[in-house]
């Protein structure tokens, strides 16, 4: 029997189709390189962020409720809790604001506090009074590459500013 005229049920993919596929996947990988670059200092800024967060969260609970508040940063565990003065005795602030734990690649070098100064370990504690005051505090967060960012808590607002690198706010 011949096979001559014949249809071949066999399919492939063409050489042109293989070189559409290859050069899509190669625009991806030109367009998602540099995002790759910049998964480290992500987390950095939003452990920032979220630091920030939590130094205003318990500023205005502090106005709302006339209670003192206060923020405790672990140093050396990179770890920020929020704390209430509930009649004589600090407790948790409650599930509004759980301890945040700083992610792996990331840890607090220093935390200078207005009437402290700088404290490279142990714990820092940040105050907010009723009165809507918090002493001025400059956080300075690394990265395990060597990459710092500085967070600066604002005394009458407790505002946040963060720039890049190590920085001291006056």
């Amino acid at each position: 029997m011949s096979k001559a005229g014949k249809l071949n049920n066999n399919r492939a993919f063409t050489l042109v189709e293989l070189g559409v596929v290859m050069l899509l996947m190669c625009i991806f990988c030109v367009l998602a390189l540099p995002l790759l670059g910049s998964v480290g200092s992500g987390s950095m800024r939003r452990s920032a962020d979220r630091l920030a967060a939590m130094a205003r969260y318990l500023y205005n609970e502090t106005a709302l409720t006339a209670r003192r508040h206060r923020l405790v940063l672990d140093i050396d565990r990179g770890v920020a809790r929020a704390q209430v003065f509930d009649r004589r005795q600090w407790r948790a602030a409650g599930a509004t604001v759980r301890a945040y734990h700083l992610p792996d690649n990331v840890s607090i070098k220093d935390v200078w506090i207005e009437d402290r100064g700088l404290l490279n370990s142990g714990t820092a504690t940040l105050q907010f009074h009723p009165q809507g005051y918090v002493s001025a505090t400059t956080i300075h967060l690394r990265r395990r590459d060597g990459v710092q960012l500085s967070l600066h808590l604002l005394p009458l607002s407790a505002s946040a500013e963060i720039e890049d690198g190590y920085r001291k706010f006056d």
